[in-house]
């Protein structure tokens, strides 16, 4: 037995892509200044209306997808069901509580 300690190999730096669809700029601002405290590296992309989060979808790969169900051009189920059509590669779509 050696006498060194185990060390865990170091992690992979990775950059996490996230997606944010919200129409309302106090919301996505808000939504900033939280992704920005976890101290994890995030590249963020806001949409501020369906057609354009489908746009950037059919053009990135997102790792998080963060919808507001509450759009200028999409509401409630319809903006679920016009997001899986675009987003099928996508495990898990993630929405945000309306307040």
């Amino acid at each position: 037995m050696s006498g060194t300690p185990h060390q865990n190999p170091p992690l992979k730096h990775e950059v996490i892509n996230v997606l944010s669809v919200e129409d309302n700029p106090e919301d996505a601002d808000l939504l900033k200044r939280m992704l920005k405290r976890t101290g994890l590296e995030i590249k963020l992309v806001c949409a501020d209306s369906l057609s354009q989060a489908c746009q950037q979808l059919n053009r990135v790969t997102f790792d998080i997808l963060l919808l507001d169900l509450s759009l200028r051009d999409a509401q409630g189920l319809e903006t679920v069901e016009r997001i899986k059509a675009v987003a099928l590669a996508y495990g898990e779509i993630l929405f945000p509580p309306a307040h």
